[in-house]
């Protein structure tokens, strides 16, 4: 596209230039040198709107047939006067100046659009980056937008870092690539947050639910327990001897039982917050209360 476009101006100013020639000689004595240069220098103009090297030629092929069509002496290359050594210097300057600055413009221009064509594709990255539900989506709109941006190719490994071809060394270039590599950190950072918050939600909602089922089962084992134990006591009372060993067994299994939930309630009450209530005791009622207790379980061990 850009080699359609030089040959194109280089055209327009063959072009332009001709049409001031034969301008000039329609013209005849009408018109004055000061006439002449003045439709020359309109070519290199138009010529140098495409750009510098279409306004040096057209400068360059100003000169010649202006000199060779219309100053003495004609038809030939010689210049017989000096002074119009200083118009051909002009036209000349005129060329290479309008064609430095018209390059110039073109090339911002040219960059003004890559930028905002850049800018579009980062606010769309960050638009795709952000709505992403996952690190591979993150990954995804991060080698579309390259590839459609700078056409570089990128190779995806196990999530980022990514690896990208070489580009060539533009400033535009780098930044956009950084400021992508910068908007996929912050949308990765920002999907491990909420996963952090979701695993931390779930951890509280399930221990939650850990400590309001221990706390119904303790509650709702307290009362069985409390009758089996009951139950088994009044038996032993009224049964045969033969009996009693596992009426015992009933009444001791089932008291063990009752301090395993008792534990548990005590446990949940203090993992929901509760504070454990502290009083002076007595060592020896503490000891004694213990021993009381665990006196099924102890049997005949002594405890010193």
């Amino acid at each position: 596209m850009s080699e359609q476009r030089a040959w194109r101006g280089y055209l327009v100013a063959s072009v332009a230039v001709a049409a001031a020639t034969l301008l000039g000689v329609a013209l005849g004595q009408r018109a004055s040198l000061a006439d002449e240069a003045m439709l020359y220098a309109l070519a290199i103009l138009i010529a140098a709107l495409s750009g510098r090297g279409p306004g040096l030629v057209a400068a360059g092929l100003s000169i010649g047939a202006f000199d060779f069509f219309f100053v003495d002496p004609r038809y030939t290359l010689d210049v017989s006067d000096p002074r119009f050594l200083i118009t051909f210097a002009v036209m000349f300057a005129a060329g290479v100046a309008i064609g430095g600055l018209t390059s110039r413009l073109r090339a911002a221009e040219a960059a003004s659009r890559d930028r905002e064509q850049r800018t579009a594709a980062l606010l769309s990255f960050t638009r795709d980056a952000t709505g992403a539900s996952d690190r591979a989506g993150v990954v995804r709109a991060v080698v579309t937008h390259l590839r459609e941006t700078l056409g570089v190719e990128v190779t995806v490994g196990a999530g980022l870092p990514l690896e990208i071809t070489p580009v060539e060394a533009d400033d535009d270039r780098r930044q956009f690539v950084d400021a992508i590599g910068r908007q996929a950190t912050i949308a990765i950072e920002k999907l491990q947050l909420a996963e952090a918050a979701r695993e931390a939600e779930l951890a509280v909602s399930t221990e939650k639910l850990r400590t309001a089922l221990l706390s119904a089962v303790s509650h709702d084992l307290r009362t069985p327990l409390a009758v089996i134990t009951g139950l088994a006591s009044t038996l032993r009372e009224t049964a045969p001897a033969s009996e009693h060993e596992s009426l015992d067994m009933i009444v001791a299994e089932g008291g063990r039982l009752g301090r395993i939930v008792e534990n548990l309630l005590a446990v949940t009450k203090v993992e929901a917050g509760a504070t454990p209530r502290r009083e002076w005791v007595p060592i020896e009622a503490l000891v004694g209360a213990a021993l009381e207790r665990l006196a099924p379980t102890l049997g005949d061990r002594k405890i010193t």
